[in-house]
């Protein structure tokens, strides 16, 4: 949501989720994670961003898509 947020917070839009999905790869255990989100996306009505969350150890822990819908 917040990568959402960046590509519309200047129009003073409100990206609100629709739908999301996360497919959870590895587990990890006593690590740092890291979650580097990119908006695929940034429309009029819908956004879509995708995450890739990795450990410390550069493992690829989850990965998700978030459909976003845009409001005034």
């Amino acid at each position: 949501m917040y990568a959402a947020l960046s590509a519309y917070q200047s129009q003073g839009k409100l990206p609100l989720t629709q739908e999301y999905k996360i497919n959870l790869l590895a587990s990890v255990e006593r690590e740092d994670l890291i979650a580097e989100s990119k908006v695929l996306k940034a429309g009029k009505r819908l956004a879509v961003v995708e995450t890739k969350i990795h450990s410390a150890s550069d493992t690829l822990v989850a990965v998700g898509l978030t459909s976003l819908v845009i409001r005034s």
